[in-house]
């Protein structure tokens, strides 16, 4: 279906008050690299929609203000739809463009609107450069100086920094020869990129790669110098629908609302050809043809994507079996079934093949994105399993790689050791489950893990990955707050906070860090647990009972009375509900409390702590 079709589609079911099937429609192509055209849709769409009741199912909020160096009225109205795509819902404060240092140093708007986030948007055109820069290195600290100052006034508003890249400008007269010239304008543009981006790397600023973006677009569609002088925006419109779906993916990820979860089809997938037919050696997969060679290259970026991090599993209608030989045998695959966390290969519909691959590894739904060239297999599993995402893995294998990238549901916002080894933890947690299955019972099971765990406070270098569990946890987190790094930095350097991670390892594998627990402030001999989150790759494993453990052993040594734990009721954390009551903590009409003075400290027996 054309953008065309597709709009014309939408803009009937909104006639009919289809609001939901109008959505439903749309937020692939939106998720997909959709153009202008349907982003204005999708804003007429949720507007009307809004209007008569309805609204999409969101699963966070965010609050952003956007300071700007150019007019942003029209990404303003874009920016609710391209979040709004992934679950998160934005509310956008956008005071006059050309005041960023004035709302920042007098932020008497901004603390009323209270942002989560701050996105900082300059342009190319406002850095007034000529074709040969006088003094180069002094234009580029300027420019630097005065954008990575903007960080740290937002910083002080308790919000986190977005910060747009600069384009590097479409022409030079330099041609070619402006990438060896130190005082070209295409020279001084990429290095304040590279100075900002290495400074954001190491302060919590999100950052937006508006080169990258305007590089796949094209540069002449995405500077339209027209509207430049006409408007003040530095974009063309289908610039800027692509800098929009960029903004709400970095937005979202930082929301915790990434794709944890690759599930991949098989035949016309992975390889070329039916393997019930043509059997493990006659499938089409490397050296001998150029489509071979093209579904190696995507199996290496699938790879690739599960070193970052991202889950790997399989779901395919096949004999389990002839499933299974290829990988075992084919020396020309690039994946091995060591590779996958999870593998079902039955004939089975595949919303329920995905179901069970979605209980097996304890993760969300909406955490998990099929990958299938067969357009009816990914229409199944829309229909019965919403939440999930679902790629068509059409036109030529050659662009496989490019269309899963573009379809901004991968997009990570920071890289932590975590991140790295997340793909080997679950497939460690599915021998756990065979282990468990082995067991005469729980405790004799925990017993078998041989756990050892990692209590530690908070340190600057695992900051990140603090915030990481605080924004992306929500089965086990208790009161649901999401937390920034900034705002944990801050917490773990408070006197009257005790800020805890605790890092698992097991027989199997070690899961690196996998639980927060911030407690604070202290108040009357009592110490709140403010945060306590676990990650769903150990649910199960008695984690939480040894991090508050390691909690009340701190929290009584220190003189402290009480620890107080609240629970508020969320969508997917109702399996804590009774965490404290199951902890020995006592019930009052605060919540839950344990007296330290006279109760021992909780005990953790199938967990041993690492010196």
């Amino acid at each position: 279906m054309t953008d065309v079709e597709l709009s014309e589609r939408v803009r009937a079911l909104v006639a009919e008050g289809g609001f939901a099937e109008a959505w439903a429609s749309l937020r692939p192509a939106l998720r997909l690299g959709g153009g202008y055209g349907l982003f204005r849709r999708a804003v007429r769409l949720l507007a009307t929609a809004a209007g008569r009741g309805w609204t999409p199912a969101y699963r966070r909020e965010t609050r952003l203000a956007l300071l700007s160096t150019f007019e942003t009225a029209e990404l303003g109205e874009l920016l609710p739809v391209a979040c709004a795509i992934h679950g998160l819902r934005v509310e956008v404060h956008a005071p006059p463009f050309g005041q960023v240092e004035q709302c920042l140093l007098e932020p008497a708007g901004l603390v009323a609107f209270a942002p989560t986030h701050v996105l900082l948007a300059p342009s190319t055109q406002d850095l007034g450069l000529s074709d040969l820069v006088e003094e180069p290195e002094a234009v580029v600290d300027a420019v630097v100086a005065r954008w990575t100052g903007a960080w740290r006034l937002v910083a002080e508003l308790g919000a986190r920094p977005v910060q747009l890249l600069f384009a590097v400008p479409d022409g030079d007269v330099l041609g070619n020869l402006a990438s060896t010239v130190p005082r070209s304008r295409t020279t001084v543009v990429r290095e304040v990129n590279r100075r900002l981006a290495a400074a954001a790397s190491r302060s919590h600023v999100l950052v937006v790669d508006v080169d990258r973006i305007a590089s796949d677009l094209g540069k002449r569609t995405w500077f339209d110098h027209r509207i430049w002088y006409a408007t003040r925006q530095p974009a063309g419109y289908e610039g800027l629908a692509a800098t929009a779906r960029e903004i709400g993916a970095v937005l979202a990820a930082d929301a915790g609302l990434g794709c944890k979860c690759l599930v991949l089809d098989l035949d016309g997938s992975l390889w070329g050809g039916v393997v019930g037919e043509l059997g493990w050696d006659g499938v089409d997969i490397g050296p001998g043809s150029a489509r071979g060679e093209a579904f190696r290259a995507f199996q290496e970026f699938l790879a690739d994507l599960r070193d970052t991090g991202v889950v790997l599993a399989v779901s395919s209608k096949n004999d389990g079996a002839a499933a299974r030989e290829p990988f075992e045998r084919n020396p020309h695959m690039r994946l091995r079934l060591d590779d996958f966390a999870a593998f079902v290969a039955d004939w089975r519909p595949k919303s329920e093949q995905v179901r069970d691959i979605v209980e097996a590894l304890g993760v969300s739904p909406e955490d998990v994105v099929l990958l299938d060239d067969n357009p009816a297999e990914c229409l199944e599993v829309r229909q019965r399993l919403p939440e999930v995402g679902a790629v068509v893995l059409d036109g030529p294998v050659a662009d496989f790689p490019r269309l899963v990238a573009s379809s901004v549901l991968l997009e990570p916002v920071s890289r932590t050791e975590e991140d790295t080894g997340r793909a080997a933890s679950y497939t460690a947690r599915g021998q756990a489950e065979r282990l468990r299955g082995e067991a005469a019972s729980l405790p004799e099971f925990w017993h078998s893990l041989e756990m050892t765990a990692r209590v530690r406070p908070v340190t600057e270098r695992t900051v990140e990955r603090a915030a990481q569990l605080s924004r992306k946890t929500n089965q086990f987190n208790l009161t649901l707050r999401r937390r920034s790094p900034a705002e944990i930095d801050a917490l773990r350097r408070a006197p009257d906070w005790t800020c805890l991670t605790i890092g698992l390892a097991d027989r199997f594998a070690d899961h690196g860090i996998v639980g927060l627990c911030l407690a604070g402030p202290v108040s009357g001999g009592e110490l709140p647990i403010d945060t306590l989150v676990l990650s769903c790759r150990v649910i199960g494993r008695t984690a939480e009972h040894h991090l508050l453990a390691a909690l009340s052993r701190h929290a009584a040594d220190a003189g402290i009375r009480r620890l107080r734990g609240h629970y508020r009721p969320g969508p997917r954390n109702a399996l804590v509900a009774d965490l404290y009551d199951r902890l020995g903590f006592q019930r009052d009409d605060d919540g839950w409390f344990l007296d330290l003075t006279g109760t021992p400290p909780i005990d953790s027996p199938y967990i041993r702590e690492q010196p």
